[in-house]
Protein backbone atom coordinates (compact mmCIF):
# COMPACT_ATOMS: atom_id res chain seq x y z
CA UNK A 1 0.00 0.00 0.00
CA UNK A 2 2.67 2.45 0.75
CA UNK A 3 4.37 2.02 -2.49
CA UNK A 4 1.24 2.64 -3.79
CA UNK A 5 0.46 5.81 -2.49
CA UNK A 6 4.39 6.82 -3.37
CA UNK A 7 3.33 6.46 -7.11
CA UNK A 8 -0.28 8.18 -6.37
CA UNK A 9 2.02 11.07 -4.57
CA UNK A 10 5.04 10.80 -6.78
CA UNK A 11 2.66 11.38 -9.76
CA UNK A 12 0.52 14.06 -8.95
CA UNK A 13 3.80 16.40 -8.27
CA UNK A 14 4.38 16.93 -11.99
CA UNK A 15 1.09 16.34 -13.34
CA UNK A 16 -1.61 18.25 -11.04
CA UNK A 17 -1.00 21.26 -11.75
CA UNK A 18 -0.61 21.63 -15.51
CA UNK A 19 -4.16 22.98 -15.91
CA UNK A 20 -3.73 25.05 -12.86
CA UNK A 21 -0.43 26.77 -14.80
CA UNK A 22 -2.94 27.31 -18.00
CA UNK A 23 -5.62 28.74 -15.44
CA UNK A 24 -2.87 31.43 -13.68
CA UNK A 25 -1.64 32.20 -17.39
CA UNK A 26 -5.38 33.20 -18.42
CA UNK A 27 -6.78 35.05 -15.35
CA UNK A 28 -6.83 38.37 -14.29
CA UNK A 29 -8.75 37.33 -10.76
CA UNK A 30 -6.84 37.36 -7.97
CA UNK A 31 -7.72 34.82 -5.99
CA UNK A 32 -8.23 32.54 -8.76
CA UNK A 33 -4.59 33.25 -9.16
CA UNK A 34 -4.00 32.79 -5.72
CA UNK A 35 -5.89 29.29 -5.60
CA UNK A 36 -3.76 28.39 -8.79
CA UNK A 37 -0.54 29.13 -7.05
CA UNK A 38 -1.90 27.57 -3.84
CA UNK A 39 -2.23 24.20 -6.01
CA UNK A 40 0.57 24.50 -7.71
CA UNK A 41 3.15 24.98 -4.53
CA UNK A 42 0.75 22.04 -2.16
CA UNK A 43 1.60 19.57 -5.13
CA UNK A 44 5.08 20.25 -5.90
CA UNK A 45 5.68 19.96 -2.00
CA UNK A 46 3.78 16.44 -2.36
CA UNK A 47 5.79 14.99 -5.29
CA UNK A 48 9.18 16.42 -3.73
CA UNK A 49 8.39 14.62 0.08
CA UNK A 50 7.86 11.56 -2.48
CA UNK A 51 10.98 11.83 -4.52
CA UNK A 52 12.71 12.30 -1.15
CA UNK A 53 11.51 9.23 0.94
CA UNK A 54 12.10 7.54 -2.59
CA UNK A 55 15.57 8.43 -2.44
CA UNK A 56 15.81 7.40 0.88
CA UNK A 57 14.55 3.78 0.15
CA UNK A 58 16.90 3.39 -2.94
CA UNK A 59 20.08 5.18 -2.43
CA UNK A 60 22.49 3.08 -0.14
CA UNK A 61 23.29 4.95 2.98
CA UNK A 62 26.89 5.77 2.39
CA UNK A 63 25.64 7.26 -0.92
CA UNK A 64 23.12 9.38 0.38
CA UNK A 65 25.18 12.31 0.89
CA UNK A 66 26.78 12.90 -2.32
CA UNK A 67 23.21 12.40 -4.09
CA UNK A 68 20.90 14.77 -2.06
CA UNK A 69 23.66 16.99 -2.82
CA UNK A 70 24.09 16.70 -6.45
CA UNK A 71 19.92 16.99 -6.40
CA UNK A 72 20.31 20.42 -4.53
CA UNK A 73 23.11 21.33 -7.15
CA UNK A 74 20.62 20.01 -10.12
CA UNK A 75 17.77 22.49 -8.14
CA UNK A 76 19.22 24.99 -6.68
CA UNK A 77 21.61 25.59 -10.05
CA UNK A 78 18.47 25.60 -12.37
CA UNK A 79 16.61 27.94 -10.51
CA UNK A 80 18.19 31.21 -11.73
CA UNK A 81 18.61 29.71 -15.34
CA UNK A 82 15.23 29.29 -15.16
CA UNK A 83 14.56 33.00 -14.01
CA UNK A 84 16.87 34.64 -16.52
CA UNK A 85 14.96 32.42 -19.60
CA UNK A 86 11.47 32.98 -17.97
CA UNK A 87 12.45 36.81 -18.22
CA UNK A 88 13.38 36.87 -21.45
CA UNK A 89 10.70 34.72 -22.81
CA UNK A 90 8.18 37.53 -20.83
CA UNK A 91 10.47 40.62 -22.57
CA UNK A 92 10.01 39.22 -25.72
CA UNK A 93 6.30 37.82 -25.46
CA UNK A 94 4.03 39.00 -22.45
CA UNK A 95 4.01 38.73 -18.75
CA UNK A 96 2.29 35.52 -19.00
CA UNK A 97 4.41 34.27 -21.63
CA UNK A 98 6.66 32.16 -19.24
CA UNK A 99 3.90 30.84 -17.06
CA UNK A 100 2.19 29.10 -20.24
CA UNK A 101 5.64 28.20 -21.32
CA UNK A 102 6.05 26.35 -17.41
CA UNK A 103 2.66 25.06 -17.85
CA UNK A 104 3.87 23.18 -21.52
CA UNK A 105 7.07 21.58 -19.55
CA UNK A 106 4.92 20.46 -16.90
CA UNK A 107 2.59 18.32 -19.52
CA UNK A 108 5.64 17.14 -21.12
CA UNK A 109 7.41 16.17 -18.02
CA UNK A 110 4.29 14.36 -16.85
CA UNK A 111 3.67 13.04 -20.47
CA UNK A 112 7.30 11.34 -20.15
CA UNK A 113 6.97 10.17 -16.76
CA UNK A 114 3.89 7.99 -17.98
CA UNK A 115 6.33 5.95 -20.15
CA UNK A 116 7.75 2.41 -19.32
CA UNK A 117 10.98 3.21 -19.55
CA UNK A 118 10.87 6.18 -16.79
CA UNK A 119 8.37 3.65 -14.61
CA UNK A 120 10.20 1.75 -12.06
CA UNK A 121 8.92 0.90 -8.34
CA UNK A 122 10.70 0.10 -5.54
CA UNK A 123 10.39 -3.65 -5.16
CA UNK A 124 12.33 -3.59 -8.94
CA UNK A 125 15.31 -1.88 -7.12
CA UNK A 126 14.97 -4.20 -4.00
CA UNK A 127 17.18 -6.60 -5.86
CA UNK A 128 19.68 -4.30 -6.90
CA UNK A 129 19.99 -3.38 -3.52
CA UNK A 130 20.04 -6.34 -1.83
CA UNK A 131 23.10 -7.04 -4.28
CA UNK A 132 25.06 -3.96 -3.21
CA UNK A 133 25.20 -4.64 0.28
Amino acid sequence: MADALHSRAFEMGPTCPRHCFLALALTSSPYLAGLCMAVIGGSFTIGTVAAVSTRQQLVPDHMLGRVVNVFRLIGNGAAPIGAAVGGVIAARYAMGAPIVVGGLLTIAVAGLSLLPKFRRSAADSEPQQAAQR
